[in-house]
């Protein structure tokens, strides 16, 4: 049997031994799980949870991945540097983490995020029920926004799980009005700059199934480029954002990296003592440290563009108006 690279050989109860295929899910897409398994019918019991679980359980998703994506999303917004008072979209917000950041720094007139997962919205408006951000269902290859309803438009972490990255820009780029911002970051996964690429890297040298996102090449800078280029966006400006990733001793990173949810941790609970441990070992071989402590550095490319830089000067100019 084909496995299935997110549920690690484990069908749904009730269909074990029975024939797979695969399918991309739209409305799994954004929540950073592109692609599920399907046995004869029903979508994988797995496949449906998995976003919602590893995004919602704010506790877990901060030590797993919550700190790091805080420090590329604060250094991502500091080069954009925009106006203050603008109205912004955040495309694939999961449990709203970046939509805070957002809120926080750049001080917007208006701020909507979209995903496709209810769990995760749901999780998104209890947690920041006190802030002016509008948490809505929405697809990021079909944006449900008129042609220039926004100022800005952001995509964090996401692009390298959509299936039409080149879609999801567009449409970007469709409801920005001249002279905004159409942009987005991402963990250089071809490059090794995501913050669990010891685990990826090991993991298939020990001939394991894949767990990387399922677009990697998308989230190389040039591609990127090349990408906003195709789009028919002007003015654009990559770069690679890098940020320092640490943990206290070897099990802080063994503990921090293999909870039982999301595509890793499902493969790693799966694994036998055996396969875990020589896991732990070839991490331990390969993980810098110093004084006990592992240290390394992540990266994520970075692409931003305005459609007319000629009008962006009406958009600070708008930020700054009494009221």
């Amino acid at each position: 049997m084909t496995p299935c690279r997110h549920c690690a050989n484990i069908a749904p109860a009730g269909n074990r031994g029975k024939s797979i295929s695969f399918e991309y899910v739209p409305e799994l897409v954004s929540s950073r799980t592109a692609r599920v398994c399907r046995y004869q019918g029903p979508w994988c019991t797995w496949g449906r949870r998995v976003a919602d679980q590893l995004f919602s359980d704010g506790e877990v998703y901060e030590r797993l991945m919550g700190r790091w994506s805080r420090l590329v999303g604060k250094a991502f917004l500091a080069w954009l540097d925009t106006a203050k008072k603008l109205q912004w979209l955040d495309v694939g917000c999961g449990n709203g983490a970046f939509t805070e950041e957002i809120i926080a720094h750049c001080a917007p007139a208006t701020m909507v995020a979209i995903d496709p997962s209810d769990d995760q919205l749901a999780f998104a408006r209890m947690k920041h029920e006190a802030n002016i951000a509008d948490f809505r269902s929405g697809d990021a290859q079909a944006l449900q926004f008129a042609d220039a309803s926004f100022d800005v438009a952001v995509m964090a972490l996401v692009i390298s799980f959509l299936p039409d990255p080149a879609k999801a820009v567009s449409e970007m780029a469709r409801v920005v009005r001249p002279g905004g911002w159409v942009a987005a970051y991402m963990w250089d996964v071809p490059g090794g700059g995501t913050p669990v690429d010891p685990i990826y890297v090991e993991m298939e040298a020990m001939g394991m199934t894949s767990v990387r996102p399922s677009n990697p090449e998308v989230s190389r800078r040039e591609t990127m480029q090349e990408l906003w280029e195709k789009t028919g966006l002007g003015a654009i400006e990559t770069r690679t954002i890098r940020i320092p990733v640490s943990y206290s001793n070897f099990n802080d990173f063994w503990d921090s990296n293999t909870a039982p949810i999301g595509p890793q941790g499902k493969l790693i609970e799966g694994m036998s003592p055996g396969a875990r441990e020589e896991l732990r070992t070839r991490l331990r071989s390969r993980l810098p440290t110093s004084d006990g402590r592992i240290v390394y550095e992540s990266f994520a490319n970075a692409a931003c563009s305005s459609p007319d830089f000629s009008h962006r000067h009406v958009l600070r100019r708008r930020s700054l108006a009494p009221g």
